[in-house]
């Protein structure tokens, strides 16, 4: 579905500037390179579920920057 790719595209993407803090604008600009055109607040609201289920987290800052945690390295077989 159109929602997966989006997923695997928004992970791809932090995996690619890993170890970075990417910000949502970031994460839309880089995502429009590879020719994926999402609303900054779509992607704000994958970064949350992908942050619910402990891939990824954000950092509290303003704006937020995401990294991905030592389970969204494993699954993504990013060396630490």
């Amino acid at each position: 579905t159109i929602t997966t790719v989006r997923l695997v595209a928004l992970l791809s993407v932090i995996k690619q500037h890993h170890p970075a803090r990417l910000s949502t604008n970031e994460l839309r600009d880089a995502l429009a390179h590879i020719g994926y055109q999402y609303h900054t607040r779509t992607i704000q609201r994958h970064l949350k579920d992908y942050a619910v289920v402990g891939l990824i987290k954000g950092d509290k800052e303003m704006p937020q920057g995401w990294r991905l945690t030592q389970s969204g390295k494993e699954l993504l077989g990013v060396q630490a």
